[in-house]
């Protein structure tokens, strides 16, 4: 019998229409194992992946989180001085280094005020509170990020996935968010390899190796996967394009593969996190 448990979180719901499109046919097949979708609000897609949420349509067992972005996008409020450029879009991470530093430059008063606002305009369109807090690249391992998404998940009293940094536990954050008593994960791990193959774990060729470094959490893993079809916007606000594609066609031609996520772990969702 399983002892560990494991959510597999769908990254980046609402991120486009073309993404969405994915994921409403990953929920539809009963093969489906995800056990969490993560919402982004201030992206092109969040209409249509709201107004899905708030339909009813998400299935019972499967948790839907707000995923905070604050180096991507444009925020909800328009009155930022520090976290924004002169078109006022937010300013970008130097992803391809993985360099967050740019948060240094963020006014702490703002980006609370921003994380509300993204809750707000969560609330407002899907009818209901997010059943847990995380951030769309891990910012809040940034202590000017956690503090008031730790404040924030303890006033909800719901759950804040583990802060990972440079995709990989950053152990004074969690201890934070343990410290503070906010229900928390034990490891993510991403699902994808990123588009220059040196993080991450790919569902076919590394599959086996992906399963020990779940099992490897002390309670609870979050596996991070990516689903959706590939338009020309897609390509704009994103890295991960046609890998995303993948997921689909596992549970489509090759369910056999996935099966093994039932068989070493519980699946759970973060209504389960307490």
């Amino acid at each position: 019998m399983a002892t560990k448990k494991l959510i597999i979180t769908i990254h980046d719901f609402g991120l486009t229409n073309s993404v969405n499109q994915g994921v409403f046919d990953a929920l539809a097949n009963p093969a489906n194992l995800v056990t969490n979708l993560s919402l982004l609000v201030t992206t092109p897609g969040f209409k249509s992946a709201a107004e899905f949420v708030k339909s009813g349509k998400v299935p019972e067992h499967i948790s839907v989180d707000l995923c905070v972005s604050l180096t991507r996008n444009k925020p909800c409020l328009s009155t930022h001085k520090t976290l924004v450029d002169k078109n006022g879009f937010f300013k970008r991470a130097n992803t391809l280094k993985w360099d967050f530093s740019i948060i240094d430059t963020y006014d702490e008063e703002e980006i609370k005020a921003e994380i509300r606002a993204q809750l707000e305009c969560f609330v407002k369109a899907t009818g209901r509170y997010p059943d847990a807090l995380t951030t769309q690249r891990s910012e809040h391992g940034d202590p000017k990020i956690l503090i008031p998404m730790v404040e924030l998940a303890k006033e909800l009293k719901i759950p804040l996935r583990t802060p990972a940094w440079r995709w990989l536990q950053n152990y004074a954050a969690k201890q934070y968010v343990l410290d503070n008593k906010v229900p928390t994960t034990d490891l993510v791990v991403v699902g994808v390899k990123d588009w220059k193959g040196k993080y991450g774990y790919d569902l076919d060729d590394d599959l086996d190796v992906l399963i020990e470094k779940l099992k490897s959490a002390e309670n609870i893993a979050e596996l991070l996967i990516f689903v959706g079809y590939v338009d020309k916007e897609l390509f704009e606000y994103s890295s991960v394009t046609y890998q995303r594609a993948q997921y689909l066609d596992i549970l489509h031609r090759r369910i056999e593969k996935l099966n093994k996520f039932k068989q070493e772990f519980e699946l759970i969702s973060y209504k389960e996190v307490r």
